[in-house]
Formats: C-alpha cells, structure tokens, sequence
C-alpha cells in the first residue's frame, strides 16, 4: 500500500460577546492608541463530533494574565497574539503574513529551546487582527493560525481508530491518565503513552521524551485533536509533528495518537480518537526566522480569505449599551487628551439639587454627561406652562391639569434619557429667613429640616439652584456643618455667578481669610473663634441677614427675567467646577486659589467665584474670603446650631435680625455708623509750619 499526503483539518474561530466586551473594556482603559502585540489565551476542545468545525475559543478570559486563569474545564490552552488598530484602514492594512511569520518564529524557537515541552500552549499559536468601533459595537477581526511547514509534504502509512490498535485495559487507563495530567498540568495538550506486558500503559508528559522513544515498539506520541475526521487530523497536529522531528523522529515513521474524548454521564467516550502511523521529514531548523510555515488565514463567511464582522449592536441590552456609549466620551479622554482624569470618583458622587428649575435641568443633564450616576431632585414647585421652553427636563404635557410636581417629573425624565442613571425627586419646601413659622407649624417645620439634613448627609455634592437668596441659606448652614461640597449657582437678567463654599477646619482662637487682593493672609483675632473656613460662602460678603425677598414684588420682580442662554453657561460652569474640585489634592476642602492657575489639577484652575455678563461677553474669576460675620457659616451660627437647631431655625425665621445680632454684625453696623459721625477739622496752617501731629486734629464725637 503506497503512502498518502497528510491533511489537516484547518481551525474556526470562535470569539463570544464576552470577548468583545472586554476588548472594548481593554481598548478603552488600557491599549488606547497602543496597536503594539497584546499576549492572549485562546482554547480548544477535543473534537467529538463528527464533520464539526475545529473550534478555537476566545472570551473574556482569553486577556488573563495567567495561564491557569484562562483556562477553563477540560479545554487545551494556545498561545495568541492580539493585534488592535485604531482605524480602519490601519486593520485593512496589516501586514497579515509578517505577523504570522513573526508568531510562528516564536514557535520555532520555543520548539529549539524545549521550552514547549514543559509549557504546550507554545506550540500552539493563532494571531488576531481587530479594529473595534466602539460607537456602533461593530468589531472586524480576522484569526490567523500559522503551523511549520516540512521541505517535503508529509505522509502517513495507516490511520486506525485507537480501539483497534490498543487494548481495551490500554485505552481506558490512557484517558483516566489524561484526565489527571490534564488537572495538573495547565498547560498540557501533548504527551506520551508507553504501553508495556507489565501495566496497561504509562502516559508523561513531553518532558519525558527521549530519542529511544523513536526507536521503541508501544510508544504512542499523543496530542488533544480538536478534530473529529475519521480519516484527517486537525490543524494543531501539524507543530506537533515538527516537534517530534525535532526531538529525534526525522525521517522515521512513528505512531501519533490523535487523542479526542468527551465526559457524558461519567463516562470517558475516546471512541472519536485515531492512531496515524507518521512519516516524519526534515525541517529546516537553521533560521527559526526563515523557516518554512502556512498561515492559516481563516476564511470569512463568503469562503474567501479576508476578515470577518461581529456585530452586537442588535444583541446587546439597550439599556448597557446606552451606559457604554455614554462613557464612550469621557474614557477617550484618558487616550490622549487627560490620562489622569478620575472617571471613577466622578461616577460615584452623589448629587443633590436644590431646585428643579432652569438651573436644575440643565446641571442635572451636565451631570450625566460627566457620568455622574446618582443624582435627587428637590423643589416645591410644579411645571407651568412657560417652563418646557426653558427647562429642558420638561414637555408640555407636564404643564397640563395644574402641572405635574417638577422634583419627581425631573427624575422620571432624566431616567428616560440615562436609565442607568439612580435619580430621585423629593417635593420639599425649605424654611427661610424672614418667612415666618408659627408654634403650631414649628415641628412641622423642624421635620422639614431634618429631612434636609439627612439628605444632605447622604450626599457628596450640593447645588443650590434656588430662585431667592434666603432659600439658600438653611442648606449653606448645614453644608458648613456636615463638611459637604456646596456649590451656588445665581442669575441676573444678563449676568450670572457660580461659586463653591468654603469647608470648615479646627482653629485655635483665630479666624483665616484670603485676602483676593493681595493674595496673602491676614488674621482676624476673636476669642469666639472655633472654626475657618477655606474660602467663602454665598453670604460671608453680606452684611444683611436674608430676608424674604418676594414680599412686595411686581411681576417681573418675582419671576427669574433671564437672558435664556445665560441658565446653559451658568449650569456647565457650576458643574464644570465641581467636577474640577474633585481632582484637586484637598477636594473639598480646597482653599483659594489662584484663578489662572492651570495646573492647579489636571482640568486645571479651581475658582471660588466665576462671575460671567453678558453684556460685554466676559467673565471674571475672583475669590471670596471667609468672614467672622457671616449669618450661615461662621462659628457663632455653627455653634449655635449644634447647641439648639430649633431655637436658631425658629429665630431666624421669625426676627429679621437674629442672625445680625448673633454674628455681631449688628454690632458692626453701628460702629460704622458712629464712625461717619466723626468729623475732622484740619488746621492747614499748623500743618505746614510742621506742628504736634497729636494736635493738628480734633476728634469731634457725636454726643450720645
């Protein structure tokens, strides 16, 4: 019987969604613009059945970093090479046969090195091609599986199924060896069985192999065939046999166990597996870089050769998929532009909104812009008819039948655009200065503060996006108090401020503040003093305790008369702020800083105040320093909650100038009022012939 021409089964990809998911992890966080080789895992099965592909598998854990976390069940590792382009044209580009060559190179020279032989995943090799276009989840890949290449075809005398050809003892103790080398060795997919009268065969790994083996009766050379062809071998048996002729078998015929098995219901079935007596031939082993190889280019879904489409677009969940593509724009930013921006901590901020209006809409839809996926509503109001055009977070249905509450509406409907967003509305109305509460609403009202409060508490961030100046006052009180980032944002009709709150710090016996002028730092003594603040807040520059500013008002007065563009620049900026903060080194507790300072983190400056017109077109970043005074965050108003919130908060409310007496300002303003009773009477002349200072002016007091 003359001898036949060896062929081989060629290999299938297989890549699950779970692949392409973390490709896209990976591509986004970690390979970026880098379309250098990345080692992966790829696995195979035996081949069972009969006419199947020969599967080669890629997943998620095809990125592990170690063998033994990527393999999986009775699966045979192989050792790959992922390559990632950026565009398009980069993939359509490749060099497909270079990188083969270069794979397979590696395999030569692991084969030289034996270094295969204790580590078999090396013989086994594929490279990937990939382009991932991560805004459409389309994924074009093409799989390449090189094999050495003999200088003359191979062939084979006889193929038999290995019951016929071992016992029946023999084939039994061959796969329950297999099964236990298999759990203890990771790597291993080859080895050899020497059969003998004494036992029923010994399988070792090809660390044992030995040029006698070449020489012997019984020895079978095996190897994990992920074919399942009567009569052909797969596509890995092909290294394998160039390692044989390398260990010692050129030019000798040797028997190869083309070993395929399945575990049903306990039993181990090798009924698929064939014996094929060898003719093993010469490789030209003196350049592993110029060694004669095939390339195993996989053919796409049109018999031809060329890549491949995976399209998830269409399988995937919506709702992660709308997550995934939201990130998609801000994890771009860590490619080039800022590798250092904190995605994670942005993400994990809770938010807490002060108003569900112009400002609220448009804050809240920056928030998830950046990410940020917790974020509640609070407001008193319902939709009317002339919010949908300004706020974009309503439609006119919610204006109808008296209007739906905004606090819920602005949630459900910022769900709508970011489901994976957690957002809440809670319809509260906050008490005020100069709106007075009676006895009987008292608890009522103390109920409305500790609700408040726990909000706050539960909160990384605060936004005061109120209409009036005293509404902000209970939430910049407790935001001192509790140390939270508290942020304001306010309109006029063609200007408009944002500006973040100073955090509250220990202080022995005196009060710190920046002076924006000069940039130094004076000190305020007061032997009262328990607290400093960092920098300002809304109300450490008044002079007035807040009062209830709707009281007698015309129409224009009590509505907020914008410029309808102004609500968008305030909104970005008071979010674009707190986003900034939350990369400086102190965070909340970040001080002044210089206002162009652009390498105070990595978004760059850090402001206290922006104070932007419209008018002229400009903008002005300043700072605002602490004041003793101050009727919301100074230590007297501090205390004097922590001693008895209900008599500060009924106080406050009810006497117009409660906190003006408490902080001292009170105080403050009559002395300046005594000091513009002084009057000074210069005598000119005895100036000029240079006489006693302490005599040249008269202090003349106001008599009391």
């Amino acid at each position: 019987m003359s001898d036949n021409f060896l062929r081989f089964a060629p290999m299938t990809s297989s890549a699950d969604a779970a692949f392409w998911k973390m490709l896209s992890e990976k591509k986004l966080n970690e390979f970026k613009l880098d379309s250098t080789t990345n080692t992966i895992f790829g696995q195979y099965s035996s081949g069972y059945r009969p006419n199947m592909p020969l599967r080669l598998c890629v997943g998620s854990d095809s990125f592990a970093l170690e063998p033994k976390e990527a393999r999986s069940g009775q699966q045979c590792l192989m050792s790959g090479q992922l390559i990632s382009s950026n565009t398009l044209e980069q993939f359509k580009s490749q060099d497909v046969t270079k990188s083969a060559e270069d794979a397979i190179s590696k395999v030569a020279a692991a084969i030289t090195s034996k270094k295969v032989l204790s580590d078999n995943s090396l013989l086994h090799t594929f490279v990937v091609f990939t382009h991932s276009n991560l805004k459409k989840y389309k994924f074009y890949y093409w799989f390449c599986v090189p094999a050495l290449v003999p200088s003359s075809p191979i062939t084979f005398k006889s193929v038999k199924k290995l019951g016929d050809v071992l016992t029946e003892d023999e084939v039994l103790s061959l796969s329950q060896q297999w099964v236990v080398t298999h759990l203890e060795n990771t790597t291993f997919s080859c080895g050899v069985f020497r059969t003998s009268k004494e036992d029923n065969g010994t399988l070792s790994t090809l660390e044992s192999i030995t040029a006698e083996d070449f020489e012997t009766d019984g020895v079978y050379f095996c190897i994990c065939d992920p074919g399942a062809f009567a009569e052909h071998p797969g596509w890995p048996v092909r290294n394998f046999l160039a390692l044989l002729s390398k260990c010692g078998a050129e030019d000798k015929t040797v028997n190869v166990v083309c070993y395929r098995h399945r575990t049903q219901l306990g039993v181990i079935d090798t009924s698929p597996s064939i014996v094929l007596s060898v003719n093993i031939t010469k490789y030209d082993w003196a350049d592993a870089t110029k060694i004669s190889f095939v390339a195993g280019l996989e053919k796409n879904a049109k018999g031809k050769l060329g890549p491949r489409v995976c399209n998830l677009a269409n399988t995937m969940d919506p709702y992660r998929l709308a997550e995934s593509s939201a990130a998609l724009n801000l994890r771009l930013m860590r490619w080039r532009l800022r590798p250092d921006v904190q995605l994670e901590k942005i993400a994990g901020t809770k938010c807490l909104l002060l108003g569900a209006g112009t400002l609220g809409c448009n804050v809240a839809r920056n928030l998830i812009g950046w990410g940020v996926k917790h974020i509640t509503f609070v407001d008193s109001g319902s939709v009317s008819y002339s919010n949908p055009v300004r706020q974009s977070l309503f439609r006119f249905e919610d204006s109808l039948d008296g209007g739906k509450p905004k606090a819920e509406t602005a949630a459900k409907r910022l769900k709508e655009i970011f489901p994976s967003v957690t957002s809440e509305g809670v319809m509260m109305s906050i008490p005020m200065p100069g709106h007075p509460v009676s006895d009987t609403n008292l608890s009522k009202t103390m109920a409305v503060v500790k609700e408040l409060e726990a909000l706050i508490c539960a909160h990384d961030a605060v936004f005061l996006l109120m209409d009036t100046k005293e509404s902000r006052w209970l939430p910049t009180l407790i935001c001192a108090v509790e140390k939270k980032i508290c942020l304001t944002s306010a309109l006029g009709f063609d200007s408009y401020l944002v500006m973040r709150h100073g955090i509250s710090q220990s202080c022995d016996g005196e009060h710190t503040a920046v002076s924006t002028a000069t940039t130094t730092t004076t000190t305020m003594s007061d032997t009262n003093a328990t607290t400093q603040m960092t920098a300002g807040c809304y109300f450490c520059n008044d002079t007035n305790q807040p009062r209830n500013t709707t009281r007698d008002r015309s129409m224009d007065q009590q509505c907020t008369v914008s410029r309808p563009g102004i609500s968008m620049v305030a909104s970005a900026s008071t979010v674009e702020l707190m986003i900034a903060l939350l990369h400086h080194p102190d965070g909340a507790a970040c001080g002044y800083t210089e206002p162009d300072d652009d390498e105070a983190t990595t978004l760059g400056a850090v402001p206290q105040q922006i104070r932007g017109s419209f008018a002229n077109f400009s903008s002005t970043l300043i700072g605002g320093a602490p004041s003793s005074y101050c009727t919301a965050c100074s230590h007297k108003v501090i205390a004097a909650w922590k001693e008895d919130r209900e008599l500060l908060v009924k106080s406050a409310l009810n006497d117009n100038l409660f906190l003006e007496d408490l902080t001292g300002v009170s105080d403050l303003k009559k002395m300046v009022d005594d000091f513009d009773d002084f009057e000074f009477d210069d005598d000119d002349e005895e100036d000029e012939q240079g006489g006693d200072e302490d005599e040249d002016f008269e202090i003349i007091g106001k008599t009391q």
